[in-house]
Formats: C-alpha cells, sequence, structure tokens
C-alpha cells in the first residue's frame, strides 16, 4: 500500500488517537478540532505541516481548558494580552505583539502557542500558563 500524503497520514494518526478514547474529553475537542484545520487546509490547497498540526491541537486543547477566558464566573482572570476576533475567530493572546486593530495577516513576533494564527509557537506565554494554572476545578468541570 503507498504512503499517504504527509497531511492525510497527520489527519489518520489523529483519527486513530480519537479512536483510542472511550469518552469524550477537552483532549478529544481538541483532537476534532485539528481534524477540521488539517481538511480546510487542503481545501484550500495548503496543508500543514505536521508540526503545525501538533501546534494547532495544543492551541485548540487550550482552548478548551479555559485559555484566554473572558475573567468572569469561576473563570481565570481576563489576561493583560486578550483580544477577542481583530481578524481572528474568537478569544487569543496577543503577547509579544502590541494590541492591533487586526492581526489578520501577522505571523510573527507573538511569543504564545494561544495567539489566532498557527505560528511557530508552542508553548503558553507565562500569561496564559498562569491564568490555566489558577482555574477553580473544586466544583468539578467546566467551571461555571
Amino acid at each position: 500500500m503507498a504512503d499517504l500524503p504527509c497531511s492525510w497520514d497527520d489527519y489518520a494518526h489523529l483519527q486513530a488517537a480519537l479512536l483510542r478514547g472511550c469518552q469524550i474529553t477537552d483532549r478529544t475537542w481538541g483532537l476534532e478540532e485539528a481534524l477540521n484545520r488539517v481538511l480546510a487546509s487542503l481545501q484550500d490547497n495548503k496543508p500543514l505541516k505536521s508540526d503545525e498540526i501538533a501546534r494547532a491541537v495544543i492551541h485548540e486543547i487550550g482552548h478548551k481548558v479555559g485559555m484566554v477566558t473572558d475573567g468572569t464566573g469561576k473563570k481565570p482572570d481576563m489576561i493583560p494580552t486578550h483580544y477577542v476576533d481583530r481578524g481572528h475567530v474568537g478569544p487569543h493572546c496577543h503577547n509579544g505583539l502590541p494590541l492591533l486593530d487586526s492581526y489578520s495577516g501577522v505571523s510573527t513576533g507573538n511569543i504564545c502557542v494561544m495567539f489566532g494564527t498557527i505560528t511557530d509557537q508552542v508553548a503558553f506565554c507565562p500569561d496564559c500558563a498562569k491564568a490555566v494554572k489558577k482555574m477553580d476545578l473544586a466544583a468539578g468541570w467546566p467551571p461555571a
């Protein structure tokens, strides 16, 4: 059997990881979103590389565990580099960059995997890491 093109091979590995699970968790939602990103990139004729897919998984799982929240209820405080939309969709972190009207087309300068587009970042910035560590899970998941 012939090898799959890189992005399809990555897609198959993500699907296999989902199949091994027996319940829906934040990790499975993150993997599902990564699968959607692989498909979208292929539709746009811009296939993602393996490391880009890994960063997409980290980013999407970050959303599922409460990164870049608005600070309401029992959620962590809103980080100082929080932004919503501004050329991206939803809440993200612009750490390493000034607050701009739009981050559309910006692909360098940020230092957080929670930036609104896939860049070379693989880790959470200090603000985002601190925010998620502060999450109060005493009453269960997800926080209200």
